[in-house]
């Protein structure tokens, strides 16, 4: 779950809202809370049923997306930005096909395997149809 972007991902966009989080837990994703007795009261909170979800009427998700364009048109970052990619503004051209008739390794497609019919039945491994035993050449010796 997003829960850095709660009101816009979550609220706006799934009309749902998350009531009865504990006191003096703080909303952030339950693998970042710090310590085991907060991590517990979450735990009671949910076992209980104190803290839920609920689906919000279409007047109260009209009245929450009035007060984010309130907030939005104040100057406040409603929403936090996503993360830059390490690798933004550096193009990603398609690599040229290959000019020589013979395709290198990088350019070389690996072939499929060919799916056997599963009513057909298996061969089993061919083997020898007597095995001659050592010990019965040494007796044989002596």
């Amino acid at each position: 779950m997003n829960y850095n972007n709660y009101e816009t991902a979550i609220i706006e966009t799934y009309a749902v809202r998350l009531v009865g989080w504990p006191q003096g837990v703080n909303f952030i994703s339950p693998s970042n809370i710090g310590t085991v007795g907060e991590i517990c009261k979450l735990c009671d909170a949910l076992k209980a049923q104190t803290c839920y979800w609920t689906a919000l009427t279409s007047m109260e998700v009209k009245a929450h997306a009035t007060k984010l364009d309130v907030r939005r048109s104040a100057g406040e970052a409603v929403r936090q930005p996503r993360k830059k990619h390490s690798n933004a503004g550096i193009s990603r051209k398609r690599m040229a096909p290959p000019t020589t008739g013979q395709a290198s390794k990088e350019h070389k497609r690996l072939s499929k395997k060919v799916k056997k019919n599963p009513s057909q039945p298996c061969e089993a491994p061919k083997s020898a149809e007597f095995i001659e035993s050592s010990d019965e050449e040494e007796e044989g010796d002596q």
